[in-house]
């Protein structure tokens, strides 16, 4: 679930999973063993895909931006292009988002500040944001690391990302062709 103008900061907290080998020989703590077992992971085969955008797309995506009165920066697009080919291993990435309950399991366990809105709030305060299977929001990219380094996993790259979101099909939404697709 993502929340609409919501202004809390990164909402989308997924993982990728290298070299799984069993959580035990990794010498993680039995919380963190807990919250990696909860999650579900999807292979993504090795291969070739097209990064990045066509210059139509870009086009396409500056026009959409100006039809909804989004200022978007012009350098923030062109870095999409050229359209070019990666070649990635496999590997895996989480299904869905972390939700506040496995983000919890990290406070608790580490000591690590509990998610904060653009004013310093503590969002779990907060019946809007504090849900146990809500997606975790107000986190940093910094927290963000650090939460993936408890249960001995990696965010995922740019390319990652990209490759589990668009397929080898280049969707333009991760679920299908178009934004209603369920």
């Amino acid at each position: 679930m993502k929340r609409q103008g919501s202004p809390l900061g990164a909402g989308v907290l997924l993982l990728v999973l290298l070299g799984w080998g069993g959580w035990s020989a990794w010498g993680i703590s039995s919380a963190a063993e807990a919250v990696l077992a909860s999650i579900r992971w999807v292979q993504i085969p090795a291969g070739e895909f097209a990064m990045g955008s066509t210059p139509e797309e870009i086009e396409a995506a500056q026009n959409e931006a100006r039809l909804r009165s989004i200022p978007l920066d012009q350098e923030m697009l062109e870095i999409e292009l050229p359209l070019h080919a990666v070649f990635l291993d496999a590997f895996e990435i989480s299904q869905h988002e972390i939700t506040n309950a496995q983000y919890r399991r990290f406070v608790e366990d580490t000591g690590h500040p509990r998610p904060r809105g653009f004013q310093g709030e503590d969002l779990w305060s907060d019946p809007k944001y504090n849900a146990p299977d809500q997606p975790v929001v107000g986190v940093s990219w910094h927290d963000a690391r650090a939460f993936a380094e408890w249960l001995g996993v990696q965010l995922p790259s740019e390319a990652q990302w990209e490759r589990a979101a668009r397929g080898l099909e280049r969707r333009k939404y991760p679920l299908g062709g178009g934004a209603a697709n369920p």
